[in-house]
């Protein structure tokens, strides 16, 4: 006996929270077999888990859950008093409307937003009286940067200025990074202006650029409490050294790769990015770090040169596939992974 989900009009298994899910279930039979039922199940959860020492033998567990689907779909009634399958090919239909409120999949050391179809079979004739099938699939929460609060499309300025005191003499750097706007998609790039005004004693080695995404976790259980982690996406080093005295002006433009949108609608996992432009100094002194948040949607800002018409991003259209969207082995979950 041979049992296959499959995703109908959509062979990539990525959809739009707020769209219609559809697919069969496949079974095909060597003989006949009597079958007591069949459920498809629609399942979405998010949890997370981590441990910190607390002592040398001993570690804390945190870790908490929430559940997004669990909706049953009954293809065959247990109450119906069993069906038989012939040895030709079964196959049975079912569709289920996502909510629009369902997070972004996602999956990370300490967490995950998973979504799977599972399907349960129970037999009257079969050696096994009971088989499980399931399906993962992916889901992606739209967000339109044209309706973001506060405005992302108007250019962004960020100013850090760094003081240096040794030896009563102070030594100052002033660094600022500008950015044409404050969201973006997959696939746009981030154009940065960025000016470093070296006054004092102090020797600029290099500039890097680099773009973080920000995983923040809670958990409820044995307490409220967060795990911050940041993951680098994107890294670019300008090997330009700023003498001091000096002053230099560097554009480089930031490419936004393959990674999951903000995640700002599950309540234990939380999704942001932000640009870093580190002034690497030379001595022992801290080198100056500057932080621009950023937001990456779905539907990018109208004011650019975007041909929506050509883009997965219109209204309508089916999302990338998994492989065009997101890092297989990082950014979300395919994996039949234990719930």
């Amino acid at each position: 006996m041979n049992c296959e989900i499959k995703f109908l009009r959509n062979i990539n298994g990525v959809f739009y929270a707020g769209s219609l899910l559809e697919g069969t279930v496949e079974i095909s039979l060597t003989e006949c077999v009597k079958i007591n039922s069949i459920i498809c199940k629609i399942i979405g959860f998010a949890k997370c888990e981590w441990t910190i020492d607390i002592s040398r033998y001993n570690l804390q567990k945190y870790s908490s859950r929430v559940d997004y689907l669990n909706h049953r779909i009954t293809i065959i009634d247990p109450n119906s008093n069993g069906n038989e399958l012939t040895s030709s090919l079964n196959n049975f239909d079912f569709s289920f409307e996502l909510p629009s409120s369902l997070p972004t999949s996602f999956k990370s050391k300490y967490g995950m937003i998973k979504y799977k179809i599972q399907v349960d079979l129970k037999f009257e004739s079969l050696s096994k009286s009971e088989m499980f099938f399931e399906l993962p699939f992916i889901v992606i929460c739209p967000i339109n940067l044209n309706e973001a609060v506060p405005a992302l499309k108007d250019p962004v300025r960020q100013e850090l200025l760094k003081s240096f005191n040794f030896n009563l003499a102070s030594s100052d750097i002033n660094l600022v990074a500008v950015i044409p706007q404050g969201g973006f998609v997959v696939g746009q790039s981030i154009e940065v202006l960025i000016q470093v005004e070296n006054f004092g004693k102090t020797r600029v080695k290099y500039l890097k650029i680099t773009l973080k995404k920000i995983a923040v976790f809670t958990s409820v259980k044995p307490k409220l409490q967060q795990k911050k982690v940041s993951e680098k996406e994107v890294k670019e080093v300008i090997y330009h050294e700023i003498p001091p005295k000096t002053n230099r002006d560097f554009l480089r433009a930031i490419s936004i790769p393959p990674v999951p949108p903000n995640i700002e609608n599950c309540e234990i996992i939380s999704v942001t990015y932000e640009l870093r432009i580190k002034a690497k100094t030379i001595g022992w002194n801290k080198s100056p770090v500057l932080k621009i948040p950023i937001k990456i949607g779905t539907i990018p800002i109208m004011n650019q040169n975007v041909l929506l018409e050509d883009s997965w991003h219109r209204k309508g259209a089916l999302p990338p596939t998994y492989e065009e969207t997101f890092r297989l082995s990082a950014s979300m979950d395919t994996s039949s992974d234990e719930e």
